[in-house]
C-alpha cells in the first residue's frame, strides 16, 4: 500500500506535465466554455491558482458537459466532457496512478495502456490460433461504463493507496461522474480508462485462470 503521494501530485512539475498532455490532445471545452487557448493565455497564473485550490482542499470538479453521439442500430452514446481545468487535474492524478496500478494489470489487457495497442492484441490472437486454440468466444460488457459499481471501484483503489488527501480527491472525481444509484464512470473523462482497467482487472484474473483472454477495455475475446 502506498502513501505520501499528495506532495508529488500537487507539485507544479506534475501539473505542468499534465497541462502539456492536455494541451497536446486539444479537445473541446467543457461546460464553462473555457478553451485550451483561453487557459494558455495566463498559463502560469492559472496553474498556480489550480494548485492553490488543490493544496487548500477547496477544489471541486465542475459538472460534465453531455454530448450525445450516434451508435450502431440507431442507438446513442453519451460522452461526458470535463472542463480544461478538470482535465488537467485528472491527468495529474493519472500520472500518479499509472505506475502504481500498471504493475498489477495482466498481459491480457490491451486498452488504454502505455506501450500496448489493438494491433498487439490482434497479434496475440493470431498466436493463439496458430497454437490450435479451436474455438473463440467474443463478447462485450453491456453498458459497462454506466454500470461500474463505484463502491467496488473505490475499494480497489484503496487497496493500493493509503494517502488520505489523494483518496479524498479521487473520490470526488469518481462521484462527479456518477450516473445513478452509486454507479457509472463517464466516457470522455481522462481518468475513466484507468478506472475501467482497475475494475476489470478482477475480471481478467478470474477468466484467465481458466481460459486464454484478450481484453480491450470492455470488449473481450
Amino acid at each position: 500500500m502506498i502513501d505520501n503521494l499528495w506532495n508529488k501530485f500537487i507539485s507544479i512539475e506534475n501539473l505542468k506535465l499534465a497541462w502539456n498532455k492536455v494541451m497536446s490532445n486539444m479537445g473541446n471545452p467543457g461546460i464553462d466554455k473555457f478553451t485550451i487557448n483561453d487557459f494558455q493565455i495566463n498559463i502560469d497564473d492559472n496553474l498556480n491558482i489550480l494548485r492553490k485550490l488543490l493544496e487548500d482542499q477547496n477544489y471541486e470538479p465542475l459538472p460534465l458537459l453531455k454530448i450525445t453521439i450516434p451508435k450502431e442500430n440507431q442507438k446513442e452514446r453519451n460522452i461526458l466532457i470535463p472542463t480544461v481545468r478538470d482535465r488537467i487535474v485528472q491527468t495529474a492524478i493519472l500520472n500518479i496512478l499509472e505506475p502504481i496500478f500498471e504493475k498489477n494489470f495482466l498481459d491480457t489487457s490491451y486498452g488504454y495502456r502505455k506501450g500496448r495497442s489493438a494491433n498487439m492484441a490482434l497479434n496475440k490472437i493470431q498466436k493463439y490460433i496458430k497454437n490450435e486454440n479451436n474455438w473463440i468466444f467474443i463478447g462485450d460488457i453491456e453498458s459497462f461504463f454506466d454500470n461500474v459499481n463505484l463502491e467496488i471501484l473505490f475499494n480497489l483503489i484503496k487497496n493500493e493507496i493509503n494517502d488520505k488527501n489523494m483518496l479524498n480527491l479521487i473520490f470526488k472525481i469518481i462521484k462527479s461522474g456518477e450516473q445513478f444509484n452509486n454507479k457509472g464512470i463517464p466516457q470522455g473523462s481522462v481518468i475513466s480508462p484507468i478506472f475501467a482497467n482497475i475494475y476489470l482487472n478482477e475480471f481478467d484474473k478470474l477468466i484467465y485462470s481458466k481460459y486464454n483472454l484478450i481484453r480491450y477495455v470492455d470488449d473481450f475475446l
